[in-house]
Order: C-alpha cells, then structure tokens, then sequence
C-alpha cells in the first residue's frame, strides 16, 4: 500500500492538516447546513472572488469541495482506504488569496477489504456517503440560496474528476493503481444509482464532448460539463470551453484569438 502523502494533500486537494496561513474565515462544514452560516460565508467568499450574485459564488464554492472528493476517490484507489471527510469533522477556511482550504478536525482512517466482491460493496457504501451525505447536503443548501439548480451545481464536478483522475493515472508509476483508479471511477459514474444525488441521473454519468482547441484547431479539448458562473464574477467572460457557447461563437473566438497572436 502507498504511504500517505500529506503534501499531495495540500497540493493537489487543498487539504491541510493545520490552519492555513492568511485565513480570514473558518466555519466547520457542518454548519453551513444552516440557512444564516451558509448566506454569511458566501457572502466573504462572493467579495473574495469578485462575484456578482450568489451563483457564482456557489458554483466557485462546488468546486473547491471536489477536491474533497477527489482526496477521498485518491485514498479509495491508492490506499485502499477512505478518510473521516463526515461534515461534522471538516472545517473550511477562506483566505486573504481566495482560497477555500479544507482541514479534518481529527484524522481517521478505515482500510477496505482486497476481496472483489467486498470492496465494490464498501465502494458502494463509501461512495454514497461521499456523495450523498457529506456533497448533497451542501450542493442542496447552495441550491436553495443561489437559485442555481441541483444539476448545475452538480455539474461542476464531472470534468474536474476526469481530468485530475487522468492526471492522478499518469503521476502513478503502479499498473495496480491505475487498475484502481479507472476501475473505481468506472463504479462512480455507472455503479452508483442517481438517488445518492437526488437526481434523475447520475451526473457522472457524462457525455463528454469535444471542441478544436483554441489554439491548434487540429486538436481537441473538452468541453467543461456545466458553465462554471466566471462570465459572473467582475470583468468575467464566457470561458472558451463553456457549454453555453455555440459552435459560431466559438469559432469567433478562435478569430480573435489568432488575430491577437498575429498581431504580436
């Protein structure tokens, strides 16, 4: 088994063991369950970001929170393991350079069995409670005071986990993990049923499209699976790679662009 590495943690994760330097704000994650908890902290973090309105700040907020589930899918893979990341026991810090930095309160651990059959089933069983009792719980509370649907906010997730898990299978230099890693984001997006999100589907579940890339039009990048709200923080556009925008737009943008290099 790998040794836990406590500063992939930190950088890759943004989870500390420790406050981090330059907070502004803390709150333990539990709290924001509650209506008054969470207005405040979206409120500090809307001014940190520049944000226009509340969804943009919520879907900013999702996406720091995947690097919790993305520790946990990293621990579940790798180690075999799965850490306490329960809401009771986290604690999240803003700081003066807008980061959202996670902290477990107390760290403990729970190794899963080697068998097939017994670890799809604690698979089943860590997942759901990732995703259903630690990332729904907030995801419905960012929902109701954002006005951005579940789905939405949902989707900020998908792409996030392809990339870094197809970054994490690259960093790694055993066949046994990379097995584990494509194999436990498979039961992810088809194993776990869509009432773990309180969906219709499972938002993992993701048709993934392809566009030419800006720059070398002969390749191909991937789309981002929601708008990701940066057209609504100050001075912020449409991302080049956001599903908003049609293929005409995109294409303009492709325009612009070579014409701002030429003009170098």
């Amino acid at each position: 088994m790998a040794k836990l590495d406590f500063n992939r943690m930190e950088k890759s994760f943004h989870l500390m063991m420790v406050e981090p330097k330059g907070s502004i704000y803390s709150i333990s994650v539990a709290q924001l369950l509650n209506v008054r908890d969470m207005q405040t902290f979206l409120a500090v973090y809307a001014l940190q970001i520049g944000a226009l309105d509340r969804a943009a700040a919520a879907a900013y907020f999702v996406r720091r929170l995947a690097g919790v589930l993305l520790a946990q899918q990293y621990f579940i893979s790798i180690h075999n393991t799965i850490v306490d990341f329960s809401l009771s026991n986290l604690k999240v810090y803003l700081t003066d350079h807008a980061l959202v930095v996670f902290q477990p309160q107390v760290w403990r651990e729970e190794t899963g069995p080697v068998e097939e059959d017994k670890r799809d089933l604690w698979l089943l069983r860590t997942q759901s409670f990732m995703f259903g009792e630690v990332a729904r719980p907030l995801i419905q509370s960012l929902s109701a005071l954002s006005q951005m649907c579940e789905e939405e906010l949902w989707g900020q997730l998908p792409t996030m986990f392809l990339c870094r898990l197809k970054t994490l299978s690259r960093e790694t230099n055993k066949l046994e993990y990379r097995r584990r890693l494509e194999h436990d984001f498979y039961f992810l997006r088809q194993k776990l049923p869509p009432s773990v999100f309180h969906l219709p589907c499972n938002p993992f579940d993701h048709q993934v499209k392809m566009v030419p890339h800006i720059e070398f039009p002969d390749l191909q990048v991937q789309l981002r699976s929601a708008c990701c709200m940066y057209y609504r923080t100050e001075s912020g556009v449409y991302c080049y790679k956001c599903p908003l925008l049609n293929d005409e737009d995109r294409e303009i943008r492709r325009m612009l662009h070579r014409a701002q290099r030429n003009s170098v």
